[in-house]
């Protein structure tokens, strides 16, 4: 999922916490406002914490306070 950025940058949300962000039951569409909470990691890429749709007040976190991904260690028992 590509997210344009109101500086006109876009940030993607990769496969992986897409499809977990899905499997919580999240969903938007095309023409929906959208928030996006997170945070860089030492000299790395952005990464998302928290999706909230505007549009529907729907929200999802992908990550725990700490960081931690939600959906870490969950490929091994799959």
């Amino acid at each position: 999922m590509a997210i344009t950025l109101e500086n006109g940058g876009t940030l993607e949300i990769n496969n992986r916490s897409l499809r977990f962000a899905q499997e919580q039951g999240f969903s938007t569409d095309v023409s929906h406002r959208i928030t996006v909470m997170g945070f860089y990691e030492e000299g790395q890429e952005f990464e998302v914490g928290q999706i909230t749709d505007l549009n529907t007040g729907e929200s999802v976190d992908l990550r725990q306070e700490n960081g931690r991904p939600l959906l870490a260690g969950r490929d091994r028992w799959e």
